[in-house]
């Protein structure tokens, strides 16, 4: 069964196949309530379940920005056969996309109908003033393909750290959760604050086969774990950082749809396809960083909520491996979402070079207008 979402996602699509582009009414409102719905569902106090839903509504919000701008591009007067099925392309595979995200929210989830349809005025096409020429096109292309070529990898790296960093905590959390102990390895009490001491590994704590591993170790004498305080910095140093980028590069994709707007015009279309491609690509992957830095401060929440000394896990450790295994799981989503990005970006590449042939084929001086 599909939920409520779901439903009207498919009725912007049915029409866009039966009548084409009449109007944006129905997409505003939809980014609205998926922006609305992911807001109630991202917070430390909700269960990781419910964060999950939250990032789902949140991605499909996300693929349909640039669906409703794609729309709006296709909506504008003057356009050719050529240049709207560029954009009705766009269109329709964001909002497929974001279909497949609502597919994956909880089927009772509803939300209030959009209002009546309004029709949304159509874009004035056109020279823009100041319109580019086609050097500075091609050294924009050129540039940002191989830097692009950087953050596929680099992003990829970053999912597979959170991965690695959710399955430490899953590690221990599995420990506290069940009796996993090592009987040979039980201490009688002692006094632990001497320091000759402190270092015996909590027996009742540990993950001892993992260690090798994770390398987080508890021990009697010690306070939280060196790894856990390392991965607290490096969420608190992240979560901020991949939001505040996300945000920056998203402005900067709204100013590139502009600029590139040149473009649309059917004897260009063939090199209007692949940069869009591009933008639309980053443009997602933008708000999927912002996604990501917001969640990535949600585990870092959490792991603050949780005493990790051995006083105070050994207080109530079902409670605080149950908490530590929903930060791991919010990580997991960071990851999903970080690696997403990667894999979206990936494409990039073949597209900036069909670009890139295209604008050699044009001399570097006229003007993209």
């Amino acid at each position: 069964m599909s939920n409520d979402i779901y439903a009207r996602l498919m009725s912007v699509v049915s029409e866009i196949e039966q009548d084409g582009f009449v109007s944006l009414g129905p997409v505003a409102p939809l980014i609205r309530d998926l922006d609305g719905l992911a807001d109630r569902h991202l917070a430390a106090t909700c269960s990781a379940e419910d964060i999950r839903t939250g990032i789902m509504a949140k991605l499909a919000a996300i693929e349909l920005d640039p669906a409703s701008h794609a729309i709006e591009s296709a909506m504008a007067t003057g356009r050719g056969p050529k240049t709207v099925g560029v954009m009705t392309a766009i269109a329709r595979r964001k909002l497929v996309a974001a279909c497949g995200h609502a597919l994956e929210l909880p089927e009772d989830i509803e939300l209030p109908r959009p209002a009546d349809k309004k029709t949304i005025p159509a874009v004035t096409s056109g020279a823009a003033k100041g319109a580019p020429t086609i050097g500075v096109l091609r050294n924009i292309a050129a540039y940002h393909r191989e830097h692009e070529r950087y953050y596929t990898w680099n992003s990829a790296t970053e999912a597979a750290n959170m991965f690695r960093e959710a399955n430490r905590l899953k590690a221990v959390a599995t420990v506290w959760l069940g009796d996993q102990s090592s009987p040979s390895l039980h201490l009688a009490a002692g006094d632990f604050t001497d320091e000759r001491f402190a270092a015996a590994g909590c027996n009742d704590l540990n993950a001892l086969p993992a260690i090798g591993a994770i390398g987080v170790l508890f021990m009697e004498g010690e306070g939280e774990p060196a790894e856990i305080r390392a991965l607290k910095a490096k969420l608190r140093g992240l979560g901020p950082a991949w939001h505040g980028s996300g945000d920056w590069l998203a402005n900067k994709m709204a100013h590139a749809w502009l600029r590139e707007s040149v473009m649309l015009r059917d004897d260009w279309a063939a090199a209007a396809e692949p940069r869009f491609g591009t933008i639309v690509a980053n443009w997602c992957g933008s708000r999927q960083m912002a996604l990501a830095g917001r969640c990535a401060t949600i585990a870092l929440q959490i792991l603050e909520g949780i005493d990790l000394r051995p006083a105070g896990v050994r207080a109530d450790r079902r409670e605080a491996g149950r908490q530590l295994l929903e930060a791991a799981w919010v990580l997991d989503g960071v990851a999903q979402v970080i690696g997403r990005s990667a894999l979206d970006l990936s494409e990039n590449d073949r597209r900036w070079t069909r670009y890139l042939d295209f604008l050699t084929t044009l001399p570097a001086v006229e003007a993209a207008a």
